[in-house]
């Protein structure tokens, strides 16, 4: 599935917000880089759960069919037992996780379409 990157304004805004909040877990900062990826996209806000670790070895984040984000929280990101402990690498994760998120929200749409397809006379 191809996703579309948003405009460069929105992705600088939310890399803003998003080293912000890495720097200074002010949640505010998090929040509002979040509601511009779902005002961009128009889809639900994902649940994003705070991780100290993540149970799958080497995961770095997870997203579930039921639109929720598993993420290390930044405060625990460098007691991380591998790779590397840059903001860059947290941010990556996240956008890699955001992936997820809008594929698994289309997939769902489009599913439901080809469902209510099938069922037309």
């Amino acid at each position: 599935m191809h996703v579309r990157l948003p405009p460069r304004t929105i992705r600088g805004e939310v890399n803003e917000r998003l080293h912000d909040f890495f720097a200074e877990h002010d949640q505010a900062d998090f929040r509002t880089a979040l509601k511009l990826l779902v005002q961009h996209y128009c889809i639900p806000r994902p649940r994003i759960r705070w991780r100290r670790s993540i149970e799958r070895h080497q995961t770095l984040g997870l997203t579930s069919a039921d639109n929720r984000m598993d993420l290390y929280h930044p405060r625990y990101w460098a007691r991380r037992p591998f790779g590397e402990h840059s903001e860059r690498e947290w941010m990556q994760v996240f956008w890699h996780e955001m992936y997820h998120v809008l594929t698994t929200v289309r997939e769902e749409e489009q599913a439901d379409r080809y469902a209510r397809l099938a069922m037309e006379d």
